[in-house]
């Protein structure tokens, strides 16, 4: 069965069209059968893939109505991708939109098609209205692409308020895929700060993939073509075939959907969210510097027993293995009712056998993020790793 993917952000200009393009490209090059959908009257995917106004007759717009049937509207690109344009009157749905407006009409013409495909990707407009109530409604999940700059985190705070709504009316299934970072330049501060926010605030939400700025990127659309036909060598279609792997591996991958890194449900993140939660999520206030192991809350003091125990004494005493009885970071995901900051991961951090201190966070860490917190806890303690 295929996953319906949204790209989506409020903001504009942070490479939501460029990713919509070039990861449908990528997918369709890692031969899964793709198909691109530009659902934003912009029509700027239809113009950055070379089509124009007549070939676009039947389009979005008709596909959706349904006054068109899909193999009407459908444009095979190659063997495993097939594309939906759009024309200016896609707009005439924000015009014409009426009271009892029907916000599932997209969903309804796009699941007889679930089949036919491994991914649909839909470029989104960067507004919210009707059109982008329909695909909220029809997808599975979201890509958020995050300009590596400031205003960036204002898209990011709009979409996340949008989409409790969403799932607390119209599709309670709806969920993160991951958060994409766009337009990065490792050389300036500001990037690396905004990579380090967004990773220490959403951390397996993020993706591990980063889009570097590239000239070809801007240079491909001009030609009517995907980054990987106008040049694959270069280093920006390598940034979205590594994507496309990144999201294909960790779909296939999933066996406990709690468990996994992209695709999380949304409400690990926003359940119970208010204006003042995410802004605190957005690091818009004032946070201590190392937040991984700030004044611990109110909840976690019911684990200080913890600290001082052997391993072998959190076996016989609290029943507490890991797999690895050789690591000195041990993860246990706690099952207790969580909200928006309750942690959902207990992490014990040992030297010499011995628990010297432990944090809880919200998301499972990748193992070197983990490796990391501990040489933080060593420092804070005055102790040395231990090999």
């Amino acid at each position: 069965m295929g996953k319906f993917i949204a790209i989506s952000n409020k903001k504009g200009g942070v490479g939501k069209t460029t990713t919509s393009i070039n990861l449908a490209a990528a997918l369709a090059v890692l031969e899964k059968k793709t198909l691109l959908i530009d659902a934003d009257p912009q029509g700027n995917a239809t113009v950055g893939l070379g089509f124009t106004s007549k070939d676009t007759v039947h389009g979005t717009l008709e596909f959706i109505q349904g006054k068109s049937n899909i193999h009407q509207c459908i444009h095979s690109i190659n063997q495993y991708q097939d594309f939906i344009g759009t024309r200016i009157n896609l707009a005439i749905i924000e015009i014409g939109r009426q009271k009892n407006t029907d916000i599932y009409r997209l969903r309804s013409v796009l699941e007889p098609i679930r089949s036919q495909y491994d991914y649909v990707i839909i470029d989104s407009p960067p507004t919210l209205g009707l059109i982008s109530l329909n695909i909220f409604t029809a997808v599975d999940s979201l890509i958020i692409p995050v300009q590596a700059e400031y205003f960036a985190f204002h898209g990011l705070q709009k979409l996340l308020t949008t989409l409790v709504s969403i799932r607390n009316s119209s599709n309670p299934n709806l969920d993160i895929e991951g958060i994409l970072i766009t337009m990065y330049s490792p050389i300036t501060k500001l990037s690396n700060h905004i990579k380090a926010e967004l990773e220490k605030n959403f951390e397996s939400l993020v993706f591990d993939t980063l889009i570097y700025r590239n000239v070809k990127l801007s240079e491909a659309p001009s030609h009517g073509q995907d980054i990987i036909k106008y040049d694959i060598n270069s280093k920006a279609a390598i940034n979205y075939l590594n994507l496309a792997e990144e999201i294909i591996t960790r779909n296939d991958n999933v066996q406990d959907h709690n468990m996994a890194g992209l695709g999380k449900h949304i409400d690990e993140i926003i359940k119970e969210a208010n204006t003042d939660d995410l802004d605190f999520i957005l690091n818009l206030k004032k946070q201590d510097k190392n937040s991984v192991f700030k004044k611990k809350d109110i909840n976690s003091a019911k684990y200080n027993d913890i600290l001082g125990l052997t391993k072998s004494q959190l076996e016989k005493n609290r029943g507490l293995i890991y797999n690895d009885i050789y690591s000195n970071v041990w993860m246990y995901r706690i099952n207790e009712k969580t909200g928006l900051f309750n942690k959902k991961y207990l992490y014990l951090f040992f030297h010499d056998d011995v628990v010297i201190d432990y944090s809880l966070n919200r998301f499972k860490l990748p193992p070197q993020k983990a490796e990391a917190n501990l040489m933080i806890v060593l420092e804070k303690h005055g102790l040395e790793r231990e090999y």
